[in-house]
């Protein structure tokens, strides 16, 4: 799933806030997992994997760090692309047994700075970690 948020609103700049969600199970246990997160992404690996050209390289790990039940991460990519900031966040967490991942990233015209995508990603796996628990609870 991919939503933006558009220019000017709230006199915040825009961002884009991407979500991909595993099989069920894949999550089970991922939030004790924090070390062996923080290695696979610091890895050749890893940052293969966080690079949209899918090189090692490319990618520049600047932090990785455990919030609430969440794996934090954030990098930059100099193979972000045209229009794409090149600094991210992300973050990988388990969410009724599946595996997520919710990444926030600004624009080239109108990048995040440091704080406001730390404060994107941790109300964006906030508002899904709730959003979940009711309706895990048979609420709306």
């Amino acid at each position: 799933m991919l939503i933006g948020r558009c220019a000017g609103v709230a006199n915040r700049p825009p961002a884009v806030l991407t979500v991909a969600m595993g099989q069920p199970a894949s999550g089970l246990g991922i939030a004790d997992q924090g070390k062996a997160l923080a290695e696979f992404f610091t890895s050749q690996a890893g940052r293969a994997a966080l690079s949209r050209s899918g090189r090692a390289k490319a990618v520049t790990v600047l932090e990785a760090l455990t919030w609430r039940d969440a794996f934090l991460i954030r990098w930059r990519d100099a193979a972000a692309g045209r229009g794409a900031q090149g600094e991210s966040w992300r973050a990988v967490l388990g969410l009724d047994g599946r595996l997520l991942t919710l990444t926030v990233t600004g624009t080239a015209a109108a990048p995040l700075d440091r704080d406001e995508g730390r404060k994107l990603i941790e109300g964006f796996v906030t508002a899904m970690t709730s959003a979940n628990r009711r309706s895990a609870q048979g609420g709306d």
